[in-house]
């Protein structure tokens, strides 16, 4: 993680918030309190789900502005505790060198903030460019529509990849790759099992037991009378 230390100001994360603390609220003359939301700006929103290096951050702004006795705004102590609370899952705390004693110093400075410790609350919801769709619903609905699209039609239509969501237009690509210009016979082959291997993956990511892994890669295996 690069991290060095398990207390709120003693890892790569913190030293960044440090930092940029200087240069928004020394350098540029900015107010503590547009200091303190240009970092809620510059976080966006991973502030309400929190990869581990935001989490780390938040805490070290709490921490930092508590050291220097200003005010925290109670949107950023509420984001801290929440920080706080993700990092204190097992998940996390098993990355850190010594899980117990980052355990304590989490445990510490939520006693700071007012907070107690408690499940971290499940995200619905989320933004980002590496991301298609805000949640799986979104994701159910729209993969629903696509599928609707093509049944819907005209034979004499045939569908591009332009509608298609990214990781969906990459795939196909993948699927296809370096066999467009094979003969027909080696192109169908190829695709069979390309198809194969991806349904292996998803069986495999989804846990199935052999019989549902076996008959999807079968239908795989049957393309494109499947």
């Amino acid at each position: 993680m690069g991290a060095w230390g398990v207390t709120p100001l003693e890892n790569d994360a913190a030293l960044d918030v440090i930092y940029l603390w200087e240069e928004w609220a020394e350098k540029l003359g900015l107010s503590p309190e547009s200091t303190v939301d240009r970092f809620i700006k510059h976080w966006g929103d991973a502030l309400e789900y929190g990869d581990s290096v935001t989490n780390m951050e938040v805490i070290a702004l709490t921490t930092l502005l508590s050291d220097r006795s200003l005010t925290i705004p109670q949107s950023l102590r509420t984001a801290a505790i929440d920080a706080t609370n993700r990092e204190l899952q097992l998940e996390a705390l098993e990355l850190w060198e010594n899980p117990e004693e980052r355990r304590r110093a989490l445990l510490s400075t939520l006693e700071l903030l007012g907070g107690t410790e408690r499940a971290p609350k499940k995200r619905w919801s989320f933004f980002d460019p590496a991301l298609s769709f805000r949640n799986t619903a979104d994701a159910t609905r729209s993969l629903n529509r696509l599928s609707l699209r093509r049944e819907r039609a005209p034979s004499s239509v045939v569908l591009g990849e332009s509608y298609l969501p990214p990781f969906l237009k990459l795939l196909s690509r993948l699927v296809n790759y370096r066999v467009w210009e094979k003969d027909s016979h080696i192109w169908e082959q190829a695709r069979r099992e390309r198809l194969m291997m991806i349904a292996w993956f998803v069986a495999e990511h989804l846990r199935m037991n052999p019989d549902e892994r076996e008959n999807l890669i079968a239908r795989c295996a049957q393309w494109p009378a499947a």
